[in-house]
């Protein structure tokens, strides 16, 4: 494109310079003339008339006489942008033409024409013409070049985080259909044994009361499971939080709890402290991490919980975890193996939620082992004190999420 517009519109402007120039030679002629004799003028349009590589005819009353430099061989006035042919070359060349009259200090009245072709104007195009299917050729292998390069410098990474959310798809789903898989088993095997009367199974209405609750709890399953593969999804929109209100109130919901297990709870607070985020996203990240510190803290231990700064930390009394289990503790469905033997009741998809709603509202976090328990914190300094309204979306959550959801 670039060349074609080259081709067409140099033509253009190359004509429109020389008749300025035109314009600008025949002012300049007229003003030295006015000052001149005869003899002067003659010599003044002679050496002008080479300097400038033109054609210059001049009629002194009514005598022509010619002072012409390059091809241009022309020995009669012409109208502007008439066509010549040039003497034995068989070509048509345009002449561009200005025109001027002045009067000699002698009296003697001159009639000028300044003259200049329009070949240099047809050599170029004819130069471009050879040249063009080249430069289009190059131009087209060095832009396919760079796409290429470009192309896969863009897709690489993106190629790698469709390839990572496909595999956290596969294990998700693998990982829900295993935890699912298991309660509905002993499900079966509690209502056959009810069926067939076997042993103690013949008190129906005892194990009808287990059975329901195991429904129950399969139940807030799916319903985790289906919230987890939307959150990306149904929270995306922010509004303002009070984090200090929202610590105040979740550990007033977990207090029956707490006095059945003796612990002794410590909240160190502002009294206001509020961020810029998804509701929903907070209520879930908040709520979890309380609902752990309570669930597996040992019975008549310590949970604290502190505010500095932008910090928040949550800590609570236990048996610390292994390196080893720390590695996996954010899959999905993973449980530790002390968990297990306790009555604390879980499916693996708590910390999973946390990890999940902290990377979608950008918060740093770290997870560690203390000396008699764990310690969760995080920076809530990137959604402090911000009141924009704004829409994050992780395309690639999103589509992994549609999928999970299927």
């Amino acid at each position: 494109m670039v060349h074609l517009a080259f081709y067409v519109l140099f033509p253009v402007f190359y004509t429109q310079q020389i008749r300025t120039g035109l314009d600008r030679d025949v002012a300049v002629i007229g003003e030295m003339l006015r000052t001149s004799d005869r003899e002067t003028g003659e010599e003044f349009l002679r050496t002008y008339a080479k300097r400038n590589q033109l054609g210059v005819l001049a009629e002194f009353d009514g005598e022509t006489v010619s002072f012409q430099e390059g091809t241009i061989a022309v020995l009669d006035f012409l109208d502007s942008g008439e066509e010549l042919s040039v003497q034995g070359s068989g070509e048509v060349e345009t002449i561009l033409t200005a025109h001027g009259e002045e009067e000699l200090t002698d009296g003697t009245a001159v009639r000028f024409q300044v003259m200049e072709s329009t070949a240099p104007v047809k050599e170029a195009g004819r130069i471009t013409r050879l040249v063009l299917p080249v430069t289009v050729l190059l131009s087209l292998a060095i832009s396919f070049a760079f796409s290429w390069l470009y192309s896969r410098k863009v897709t690489r990474p993106v190629l790698a985080m469709m390839e990572e959310t496909r595999e956290m798809k596969v294990n998700f789903l693998r990982s829900a259909s295993h935890d699912l898989k298991t309660p509905l088993a002993a499900q079966r095997i509690l209502l056959e044994n009810m069926l067939l009367g076997v042993g103690k199974y013949q008190d129906r209405d005892k194990y009808l009361e287990e059975a329901i609750k195991q429904v129950d709890q399969l139940t807030d399953m799916v319903k985790e499971i289906l919230d987890t593969s939307r959150m990306s999804e149904i929270y995306q929109e922010t509004s303002r939080v009070s984090i200090t209100g929202k610590l105040h109130s979740m550990v007033k919901d977990q207090e029956m709890r707490i006095q059945r297990k003796g612990l002794e709870v410590e909240l160190k607070l502002p009294e206001r402290y509020n961020v810029t985020m998804n509701e929903t996203l907070a209520d879930c990240i908040l709520g979890n991490l309380i609902d752990n510190a309570v669930k597996y803290c040992d019975d008549g231990g310590r949970v604290e919980i502190s505010l500095e700064g932008d910090d928040l930390r949550i800590y609570n009394s236990c048996v610390p975890l292994q390196e080893e289990e720390l590695e996996q503790i954010f899959e999905a469905f993973y449980r530790p193996e002390y968990s297990r033997h306790t009555h604390a009741e879980g499916n693996g998809l708590g910390l999973y939620m946390v990890r999940e709603g902290l990377r979608l509202s950008e918060i740093p976090y770290t997870f560690q082992a203390e000396e008699d328990g764990m310690c969760f914190r995080m920076n809530l300094k990137t959604v402090r004190n911000s009141y924009r309204f704004h829409i994050r979306k992780l395309a690639f959550i999103s589509e992994y999420s549609k999928e999970t959801s299927v």
